[in-house]
């Protein structure tokens, strides 16, 4: 059948049409017919992101892990976030065929990915807040309030002058510090029912 839609839009001249193309790599690939998936793959002029998912895919549910590879380092996508989404493709494809190196090796290159995406993000936060402080512009500290005994309380963020604030730290602590206590009990009494 693929074939035949191939054949029609190649005497049609729509050979071009990225969103047919990509349909038909798609079928291509889910009925795992990989060798003419790449054949069209490769005649794509125009490859776009729907193009790249799924030959990645393809290939990477199919069990061909070095062909996905080499995709993946083809692509013209580089930065981590256009990228991790084929990485995280590839893994789950790696942990169905249980490939356990290559997911060793991802789970290392996805960390990797994210950090660097994650810096970049405190990057762009930090530049924001540098230029609204430049502009001097003041934004509007966050406010909570709380009900104690009828009375109301309200604080703001970052203010330091609430007369009670050491007895509220120190509730906070403690509250902290037991939280983490019983969390810590759960995940022992997790492990001895594993046993």
């Amino acid at each position: 059948m693929g074939k035949k839609v191939q054949g029609f839009m190649e005497n049609r001249v729509i050979k071009g049409s990225i969103p047919l193309n990509n349909a038909l790599l798609d079928m291509y690939t889910k009925c795992g017919c990989m060798s003419m998936a790449r054949r069209l793959f490769n005649e794509i002029p125009s490859k776009d992101v729907i193009s790249w998912t799924s030959i990645v895919s393809g290939y990477a549910s199919s069990g061909l892990f070095e062909q996905t590879e080499k995709l993946i380092e083809e692509m013209p996508y580089k930065n981590a976030k256009e990228i991790l989404p084929f990485l995280a493709s590839l893994l789950g494809a790696c942990r169905t065929h249980r490939n356990v190196q290559m997911v060793k090796k991802l789970e290392k290159r996805i960390t990797k990915l994210e950090s660097s995406l994650a810096a970049n993000q405190w990057e762009d936060v930090t530049e924001v807040r540098r230029r609204t402080k430049d502009q001097g512009i003041k934004k509007t500290p966050g406010r909570s309030s709380i009900e104690v005994n009828g009375i109301i309380c309200e604080f703001l963020a970052g203010d330091a002058s609430y007369p009670e604030k050491t007895d509220i730290y120190s509730v906070l602590s403690s509250l902290s510090r037991a939280f983490h206590l019983e969390e810590e009990k759960e995940v022992d009494m997790r492990m001895i029912e594993m046993v």
